[in-house]
Order: C-alpha cells, then structure tokens, then sequence
C-alpha cells in the first residue's frame, strides 16, 4: 500500500511532493507495523510455549498434590487404626485391671474362709479332744457300770440263792 502511494506521488511529480511524504510516513509506520506484528507474533508464540510449560507444571504439581493428598490421606488411615487399636488395647488393659482386682478380691475372701476355716478346725479339733476325753471317761464310767453290773447280778443271784435257801 506504501509502495502504491510513492509510486503514485512520483507521477504526480511536484504536486505529489507532499503525498510522498505521507507516503515515506505511511512505509515508514508499515515496516514498523510489520516488524511489531511479527514481534508480538513472536511474543505470542513465546507466551503459548511459556503457558504450555507452566500447563505441564501445573499438571505435575497436581499430580504430586495428588499423591501428597492420597499419602496424607493413607497416614490419616493408619492413624485411626493406630487411634483405635490403642483404644481396644486400653479397653483390654482396663479390663484386665478389673480381673485383677476381682481376683485379688476374689484371693482376699478365699484367705478369709482358709482363716475362718483354720478357726473352725482348731475348734473342731479341741472339740475332737473334749469329746475324745469326755468319750474315755464315758468309757471307764460305762466300765465302772459294767462292773456294777456284774456285781449287782452276782449280788441278786447270790440273793436269790440266799432267798431260796431261806424259803427252802
């Protein structure tokens, strides 16, 4: 279009001397339009290739926040398991704790009764002895009786013979 008008304004000689100022302007600024369209044409490529590489960083920081997020996310799983197996495990020991001091109660009673029972056979033992001594004295009483016994039946035989003897 520049290179039109300064033909133009050749033609038209020293009329045109003026038109062709206009048209070294117009070159002027179309060689200066030229090279910043290509310049922002390279600034553009420039730019695409910088936001293609700024697209596959971010798909790789989101690939590694999304690996991040599933670590953190497994960590926070085997925290709870952890969470809860220390729950069971407290639970057991409470429960634990408590047979214990069933059993020590459990042990407190059974040394009560072996006491009382220990009691009750040293009794039962003196009891034993004062009815073996109070059963030896029975025993040589009911001998003493026996005895009598024989004595009294010799007696009242002898008396009967004796009445016989007498009534005869």
């Amino acid at each position: 279009m520049a290179l039109n008008a300064s033909i133009e304004a050749a033609r038209a000689g020293e009329a045109g001397k003026g038109f062709a100022v206009v048209a070294q302007q117009i070159q002027k600024l179309a060689e200066e339009s030229n090279n910043s369209a290509s310049q922002i044409g390279k600034n553009i490529q420039d730019l695409v290739e910088k936001t293609k590489e700024n697209l596959l960083a971010m798909n790789t920081i989101d690939d590694v926040l999304n690996s991040q997020k599933d670590k953190v996310s497994r960590t926070k799983e085997i925290f709870e398991a952890l969470n809860n197996s220390i729950t069971a495990l407290t639970d057991q020991e409470d429960n634990m704790q408590k047979s214990i001091s069933t059993m020590n109660q459990t042990k407190d009673n059974m040394s009560e009764i072996i006491k009382e029972l220990e009691e009750s056979s040293l009794t039962n033992v003196g009891a034993a002895e004062e009815t073996a001594e109070v059963t030896g004295k029975m025993k040589e009483e009911i001998g003493g009786i026996t005895s009598l016994t024989s004595d009294l039946t010799d007696l009242s035989e002898n008396l009967s013979q004796n009445l016989k003897s007498f009534l005869s």
